[in-house]
């Protein structure tokens, strides 16, 4: 019991220098600061962009239903100037777009821009919500735009 006593006094005794320290900090940190005047707050730009959201949705429902209405493998002809015709099929790849930033893209953790390879295919275009991927006659359009869930809650 005595012992207890003991340990306990001591660690209380090591413990109270510690707390002194702690209160010395935070006497020091709870100087007052001088930050930005209310003035010059609203005069900053606002850094975040803001889309019409009809607009862009317009945008996007255009571009999807020229996608959807190309077939697996739609085939188009081209002339070139010695009357040569080449045809371009557009086929799907397994590939998960992850994300698009500026002019890059993330694809299984690994980030691309335009010019490099992904299984073979180059990196044509990058634009807000799709990417465009060609190699030889083949093309190939990776969407990051999500269907709609068609799944409805109500109660029976």
């Amino acid at each position: 019991m005595k012992h207890t006593l003991f340990l306990f006094l001591f660690s209380l005794v090591l413990l109270g220098d510690e707390l002194t320290w702690v209160d010395k900090q935070i006497d020091a940190i709870k100087a007052t600061r001088v930050g930005l005047a209310v003035q010059d707050i609203k005069s900053l730009k606002d850094p975040f962009i803001f889309f019409q959201p009809n607009h862009y949705q317009r945008n996007i429902d255009k571009k999807i239903k020229v996608i959807q209405k190309i077939p697996m493998y739609h085939t188009r002809k081209k002339v070139s100037h010695k009357k040569r015709e080449t045809k371009i099929r557009y086929v799907r790849l397994n590939v998960h777009l992850g994300a698009i930033m500026n002019d890059a893209i993330l694809v299984h953790s690994k980030w691309y821009k335009v010019g490099d390879r992904i299984k073979g295919f180059k990196i044509i275009r990058i634009d807000r919500e799709s990417v465009l991927l060609a190699r030889k006659n083949k093309r190939a359009i990776l969407s990051i735009k999500k269907k709609k869930s068609k799944i409805n809650f109500g109660i029976h």
